[in-house]
């Protein structure tokens, strides 16, 4: 039974205490964020699972299928101009890909959140310092500045993805810094100050709490940046031809009944 309100708040004290839905329930609750989701989910298992779904080895070569138009043959989606199977090449290419969008957000969050968290509730002589070296290298090629690293450390995806990710880290900088300073003259962060908590929980607990939601969009943002930079690159020819995304580890085998060996 539902207890009345009381005559000082009007609320009820199920309503009170009634505990707020979990991130499961309210996301099936949109069913625009559903469909998203199981796309999103799907991608990932599928490159996590390619060693078993791939119905070749991502380098096992059938010469007479070079440029093979899809569903003309055994390669269901073709072969490439060295008659490999682009259905299994497609299929390994998403786990590095993945790799390096999520090394990209992991560097970019960790550099722009911490020091866009210090700034804004700091400020002084930190803020000023860290708002100067954001601004210059925000004005910096990022493109021109990852070709050139490919010229000093070859195609080496992890170590461009990290660049990648101090290069955008200024955007999180900026955009933490901003949401910090409007929030921390908030009555609840001078309560928590008031009451003895430290600087560093007061961020890590009430301000950080507040700004997330921007961050995890920016961060969504971001790791589609870094998915299309990475085919941008290998599109104009700064990658290794030879070894599809994720399937370095893999050797050659001569037949497709043949067993993949372990990576």
């Amino acid at each position: 039974m539902t207890v009345p309100a009381t005559p000082t708040t009007g609320i009820s004290v199920d309503t009170a205490i009634a505990p707020r839905k979990g991130l499961v329930r309210r996301l099936l609750a949109e069913p625009m964020a559903v469909i998203p989701t199981i796309i999103l989910l799907a991608i990932i298992a599928i490159s996590v699972f390619a060693p078993w779904l791939a119905p070749f080895a991502p380098d096992y070569v059938r010469i007479h299928l070079a440029n093979e138009p899809p569903f003309q043959s055994e390669f269901l989606l073709g072969g490439d101009q060295a008659g490999r199977d682009v259905l299994s090449r497609l299929l390994y290419a998403g786990s590095l890909t993945l790799i390096g969008a999520l090394i990209t957000v992991v560097v970019s969050v960790a550099l722009g959140v911490t020091t866009g968290l210090i700034a804004g509730y700091v400020r002084g002589a930190f803020d000023a310092a860290a708002s100067w070296i954001a601004n210059v290298v925000l004005v910096m090629p990022s493109k021109i500045i990852l070709v050139a690293l490919f010229a000093v450390v070859g195609p080496n995806t992890l170590v461009t993805m990290t660049v990648l990710g101090v290069m955008v880290a200024p955007a999180f900088f900026r955009l933490v810094r901003n949401l910090v300073i409007g929030v921390k003259n908030e009555l609840y962060v001078d309560a928590a100050r008031v009451s003895g908590l430290s600087d560093f929980r007061i961020i890590s607990r009430h301000v950080l709490s507040v700004v997330r939601a921007p961050i995890i969009i920016q961060a969504a943002f971001i790791a589609g940046i870094a998915v299309v930079l990475q085919a941008g690159l290998e599109f104009i020819g700064l990658g290794d031809p030879s070894t599809p995304r994720g399937a370095a580890c893999c050797k050659t085998r001569s037949s497709p009944s043949t067993p993949r060996p372990p990576c």
